[in-house]
């Protein structure tokens, strides 16, 4: 049976924290969260707050329906919706990974300056204009090799095609070669402390592909 791609309910984020640490776990550059309880936790209140506080949230997930209920949600993307500062301003989310509930396992330090050179880059490189930003991208390891990761990003270039503006994202090197093969354009690395984090990738409709 085929995979399906569907949006993502409140009752998902079990599964959006049962996939957040099988992949992103283990100690990398961008992966600052470890695959602990307390960790785990935080993980499930702060996609449920973003689920019920984030109006620009969308969470999308990939389904295989021949595996067991409890493990049939395999991949995910969380993706925010174009909206300017004002409108963001006035919606009044915090997201939970900057208040004082991140836990202490966390390298609280690494995750704020992350977060600072964030916004700063999304700026320069972004300016005023609205846009898609893909947040996350994760499949489960075990589920690799099946086309999920393409089918997320896809669905956010899909709307941008439709509306005719651009998609934004900060890519680890494991999942850049998705974006440069669907014609999104590298912008410059993203570094913070010293280091090299990621990559920052644009997808403009009708300009990236070949």
């Amino acid at each position: 049976m085929p995979l399906i791609l569907e949006n993502c309910i409140l009752d998902d984020t079990s599964a959006i924290v049962r996939i957040s640490a099988a992949a992103f776990g283990k100690p990398s550059p961008i992966n600052v969260f470890p695959d602990t309880p307390t960790v785990n936790a935080f993980r499930k209140k702060r996609a449920m707050h973003s689920f019920q506080h984030d109006p620009f949230l969308i969470f999308i997930k990939i389904v295989d329906t021949e595996l067991p209920p409890d493990q049939q949600i395999i991949a995910f993307a969380k993706w925010t919706k174009p909206h300017t500062k004002e409108e963001r301003a006035k919606s009044g989310f915090t997201d939970l990974l900057m208040t004082d509930e991140l836990p202490a396992e966390c390298n609280r330090q690494l995750i704020r300056d992350l977060e600072v050179v964030k916004n700063k880059q999304v700026k320069e490189v972004m300016g005023d204009r609205t846009f898609y930003h893909l947040d996350v991208l994760a499949t489960h390891p075990d589920h690799g090799g099946k086309g999920c990761a393409g089918r997320l990003v896809r669905w956010g270039m899909q709307r941008a095609d439709e509306e005719g503006i651009e998609c934004y994202v900060e890519a680890q090197d494991t999942s850049k070669p998705i974006f440069v093969k669907y014609g999104w354009k590298e912008e410059r690395d993203l570094v913070v402390q010293g280091e090299k984090r990621g990559t920052i990738l644009v997808y403009t409709p009708g300009k990236n592909q070949d």
